[in-house]
């Protein structure tokens, strides 16, 4: 199966993998909106690391919260 990563970027998801990572972050959107595409397929989440830290910081802020 052909997923038209570039070798160097399939290489390093492959290693994330095989090291089973919590997730895998880029700052490339190529590579990052390819492995969407495939997220069937890749076992290890990927996304932006921006997007990624406003993420936690948010689900952290979110668990301090009083209520």
């Amino acid at each position: 199966m052909k997923l038209n990563f570039k070798f160097y970027d399939a290489l390093h998801l492959a290693f994330a993998e095989v090291a089973e990572a919590d997730i895998f972050l880029t700052t490339d959107d190529r590579l990052f909106r390819r492995a969407k595409q495939h997220s069937s397929i890749i076992k290890i989440p990927v996304d932006n690391p921006v997007s990624w830290l406003i993420n936690l910081l948010q689900l952290q802020g979110d668990s301090n919260e009083i209520k």
